[in-house]
């Protein structure tokens, strides 16, 4: 019978296993974004991509990283099993992901935003966000993201090394990250992550 972790000492060691998995995505934001705020790095320069391409090699949970620009362009720097693919894309027409950087424009630092399943993907990611500004002029959004089928495994993984089960919910009701969502699970159209006894 396997034992759902409860205990609260179990708990914390789970949480420290999880966090292991959004500090480095949370560094590599911050350093990126702070050689962009000194001026170090020009997110119009054509090398831009190649650091961003060349930030993935040294965080494997990240799936990509991508700049969008205030007016719309997004530079991706998306990882594949040979390396890195970088694309322009015109988020404009993309509510999910125009509207976060527009939404970033009021804030400051960086934070993780909503699960999200954006227009590029057809994956639900958890995402890091780092508005960008130099000189007071907002730049757009630098932004990492994470697929949830990452954060299942690890959490999968930590939760056998500790001797049971775990999961993560997302509000009441849905599941974020378990074991069966490794491999996928069915949703219906619309639906971001599965409800509790779906997972």
């Amino acid at each position: 019978r396997e034992r759902l972790l409860s205990e609260p000492a179990l708990l914390a060691q789970l949480s420290a296993r999880v966090e292991m998995l959004e500090l480095p995505a949370e560094s590599q934001l911050r350093h990126i974004g702070r050689q962009i705020e000194l001026g170090r790095i020009d997110v119009e320069s054509p090398e831009f991509g190649q650091v961003l391409g060349g930030a993935l090699s040294a965080t494997p949970e990240v799936r990509s990283l991508v700049f969008i620009h205030a007016d719309g362009r997004m530079l991706r720097a998306l990882r594949q099993p040979d390396g890195f693919e970088l694309a322009v894309i015109d988020t404009r027409a993309m509510p999910v992901i125009f509207g976060a950087m527009r939404d970033a424009e009021t804030r400051d630092g960086l934070f993780w935003g909503e699960v999200v399943r954006v227009e590029t993907s057809t994956q639900v990611m958890v995402n890091g966000r780092y508005p960008m500004r130099v000189g007071g002029k907002y730049l757009g959004l630098l932004a990492v993201t994470v697929q949830i089928d990452q954060l299942s495994r690890l959490l999968d993984t930590a939760a056998d090394a500790l001797g049971g089960r775990a999961f993560v919910l997302y509000g009441e009701r849905l599941v974020l990250a378990h074991r069966r969502l490794i491999e996928g699970v069915a949703l219906a159209p619309g639906e971001l992550l599965p409800e509790i006894g779906r997972a």
